[in-house]
C-alpha cells in the first residue's frame, strides 16, 4: 500500500516538472517573438502575454511588458491590446495590494471597451471593479458594478458569466450581513 502512495508522488512531482517546463517553454517563444520589434498588433499581443506570463513571478517585468504594450497600441490604435494592457497593468497593482491604482487601470479599460462596444469586456470590466469595490467595503458601488455586468451578461446570453455575477452579488450582500439577498443570489447562480 505504501508503494502506491511513493508512486503517486512521483506521478505528481513528474506532472508539476513537465507543468512548469512547459510554462518556461512558453515564456521563452513569448521572448523570443517580441525580440522581432515589429511595430504591430501581433507584438501587441506577445508584450501583454508575456506580461500575463510574469504576472505571478515578477511584478516588475510585467509593468515593463504591460507599458510596452500599450504604447505600441496606442500609437496604432490597437484598442483591444489597449484593454489588455490596462487588465495587465491593473492586475498588477492589484497583486500588490494597490487597489486605487487597480481601479484607475480598469476604468481606462472600460472607457476603450464601451468606446469599441464590446459587450463582454465591458462585463468583465464592470465586474473587476465591482469586485475592486467589495475589497475596498464600498458595497454600494461593488453591488451597482456587479449588476451592471449581470445585465450585460444576460443580454449577451453568457450563462458562466451569469452565474459568476449572481455568486459575486450574493458574496457582497453576505459580507453586508444581509442573509436573505445573500442566499437569494447564491441560489441564483
Amino acid at each position: 500500500m505504501q508503494n502506491k502512495g511513493f508512486y503517486f508522488l512521483i506521478v505528481l512531482l513528474i506532472s508539476f516538472l513537465c507543468l512548469t517546463a512547459q510554462e518556461s517553454n512558453r515564456l521563452d517563444s513569448l521572448l523570443l517573438e517580441a525580440k522581432k520589434k515589429n511595430i504591430d498588433s501581433v507584438q501587441v499581443d506577445v508584450l501583454n502575454a508575456i506580461a500575463s506570463e510574469y504576472s505571478n513571478s515578477d511584478l516588475d517585468k510585467v509593468k515593463v511588458f504591460a507599458d510596452s504594450a500599450l504604447k505600441i497600441a496606442e500609437k496604432i490604435n490597437y484598442y483591444q491590446g489597449q484593454v489588455k494592457s490596462h487588465f495587465n497593468i491593473g492586475n498588477r497593482y492589484y497583486i500588490k495590494g494597490e487597489f486605487s491604482l487597480t481601479l484607475k487601470s480598469y476604468l481606462k479599460a472600460l472607457s476603450i471597451l464601451e468606446k469599441i462596444n464590446d459587450k463582454e469586456g465591458i462585463a468583465n470590466a464592470f465586474m473587476g471593479i465591482g469586485n475592486i469595490h467589495a475589497i475596498q467595503k464600498d458595497n454600494k458601488k461593488a453591488i451597482e458594478y456587479q449588476v451592471k455586468s449581470l445585465a450585460i451578461r444576460i443580454e449577451i446570453n453568457d450563462s458562466m458569466g451569469i452565474a459568476a455575477s449572481y455568486n459575486n452579488i450574493g458574496s457582497i450582500y453576505m459580507e453586508m450581513k444581509d442573509f436573505d439577498k445573500a442566499l437569494y443570489y447564491n441560489l441564483k447562480s
